[in-house]
């Protein structure tokens, strides 16, 4: 079964939130944006939303998920950084998370099935936050890396939940993992690429 893998920007932001479904089924990346135009977008499309993923927990990432009616996972590391990320979408319009109503389902590393026939495996990636994590679905050949890696640099470690070692520990942990050249390699925020080209045009990444 084919699947498809696409970015959708559902504000000004520069955030990449990925849809990923098959023709029926769907899964939500880093939902930023209103929860109304994910739902219009869902039904325009004819997809069910099966749940929401998100590579961290700061708020550029996950605005839609107070208004949504889906089940979502995070990394439990992040849980303290939701207390800082509400006063934002409070200001954006979207509305707080109440992680005890609505609590995730913990993002720990391994493999998970994100819709009938497609797993991903769950990397662990502390520096931009304590819970970062990033997807690789192989035999897709596409990664995402949320705002660990970027095509050219990588995310920032002075917000709340970030380190500067667990960074460059997360960098190694990527850089053993030896992926193709020819996996594309999807960001929390702008352009994405192939691992070759990141791998030349990004001093983090001179793997």
């Amino acid at each position: 079964m084919p699947f498809n893998i696409e970015i959708i920007r559902m504000s000004p932001s520069n955030t990449n939130s990925i849809l990923i479904d098959n023709g029926t089924d769907a899964a939500i990346f880093d939902p930023w944006g209103s929860a109304s135009d994910w739902e219009k977008l869902l039904a325009e499309r004819g997809l069910d939303l099966r749940a929401i993923y998100v590579t961290h927990g700061h708020y550029d990432h996950m605005s839609a998920i107070p208004k949504m009616n889906a089940k979502w996972f995070m990394n439990h590391a992040d849980l303290p950084i939701i207390k800082w990320s509400n006063p934002f979408l409070f200001m954006y319009g979207y509305g707080a998370i109440d992680a005890k109503k609505n609590p995730p389902i913990d993002l720990a590393p391994g493999k998970i099935e994100i819709l009938p026939g497609l797993s991903t495996e769950i990397i662990h990636t502390p520096g931009h936050s304590a819970g970062s994590v990033c997807f690789y679905f192989p035999e897709q050949k596409t990664v995402l890396t949320g705002d660990t890696l970027f095509y050219d640099t990588i995310g920032r470690t002075d917000l709340p939940g970030g380190s500067g070692q667990a960074m460059k520990e997360s960098l190694d942990i990527l850089r053993a993992r030896n992926f193709p050249d020819d996996t594309t390699v999807i960001p929390g925020h702008g352009k994405m690429g192939k691992m070759s080209a990141v791998k030349n045009d990004n001093i983090f990444a001179q793997w």
